[in-house]
């Protein structure tokens, strides 16, 4: 069971009490009629006792929460400084990209040099045949 299990669990838990606590009939303080010394309140110090014995259960639950927030709190600060960590190196892969890429594109010809290639590649042939034409009319071939 993991701990948001169990919070769960406890919360359900706290509210079926709190349903039933509203549910039932209120008992009066003193359901004898006190006939005591004490002026009507014979129980009230055992209830206040069992009050005082919640609330401490209550503080006890709460001090742990408070301890499992604070472990917590330390992993998602190691978490944190990894995160960054990992933001810095991926900042500078994709400075080296820009770069790279830039360099690049600086390689590539422009439009006009493509076709300087295509028409040096059609016309050194071209000029080649014309020469061999023009060689073997004057007789030199």
């Amino acid at each position: 069971m993991t701990v948001d299990d169990r919070l769960v669990w406890k919360f359900e838990r706290a509210l079926r009490e709190r349903q039933q606590a509203a549910n039932a009939s209120p008992q009066p303080l003193e359901p004898s009629g006190g006939g005591g010394d004490s002026g009507g309140m014979d129980g009230l110090a055992e209830r206040v006792t069992r009050v005082e014995v919640r609330l401490d259960g209550v503080e006890h639950r709460l001090s742990g929460i408070e301890t499992r927030m604070d472990r917590l709190d330390g992993r998602l600060d190691k978490l944190d400084g990894r995160m960054g960590a990992v933001e810095q190196e991926l900042k500078a892969v994709s400075g080296k990209l820009d770069l790279l890429t830039s360099q690049i594109m600086g390689k590539l010809p422009n439009w006009w040099q493509m076709i300087l290639v295509f028409g040096a590649i059609l016309g050194l042939p071209a000029a080649l045949f014309g020469a061999y034409r023009a060689l073997s009319k004057l007789g030199y071939l």
